[in-house]
């Protein structure tokens, strides 16, 4: 089995445990940003830039090793950068409507967020496939060259 079958066999057995050290790590730098800046227009950013970088740092690695066909790592970086991007708008555009939006809460209790959610999740995995679609992309470009 290759390194990256190895690693595969190490995230199935270990995932939930390494998603957990990945959010415990975001809280802490999230409390680490809040408590040494006290403005909050440069918390926001530090916030945004490290939620990217995080997203960045983690679909690099789901790029680099879920497919079968190997990919230039320029490539990959590439279609990451994209993906982390749109990513992150989505997630700050979702709270500014949440934030500003009607309350589904009133209208429709509990309940009528799951729609929400759902749209979401499938909102995340459709920019998750672009990315590497435009990986894809980027290394067929270089390869033809």
């Amino acid at each position: 089995c290759s390194l990256s079958c190895h690693i595969l066999l190490v995230f199935r057995s270990f995932g939930p445990v390494l998603i957990a050290l990945a959010l415990w790590v975001d809280a802490l730098m999230y409390s680490l940003i809040h408590a040494v800046i006290p403005w909050s227009w440069m918390n926001w950013a530090l916030d945004s830039i490290w939620d990217f970088f995080l997203g960045w740092l983690l679909l690099v690695l789901l790029y680099r090793l879920v497919p079968t066909v190997r990919l230039h790592l320029k490539a990959i970086m590439i279609g990451a950068f994209v993906a982390s991007l749109l990513l992150l708008i989505g997630k700050e555009s979702l709270g500014l409507y949440f934030d500003h939006a009607i309350s589904l809460k009133q209208i429709y209790g509990s309940l009528g967020l799951v729609p929400i959610f759902m749209f979401w999740l499938y909102l995340m995995w459709l920019i998750i496939l672009l990315g590497l679609q435009v990986a894809a992309i980027v290394h067929n470009v270089a390869v033809s060259t």
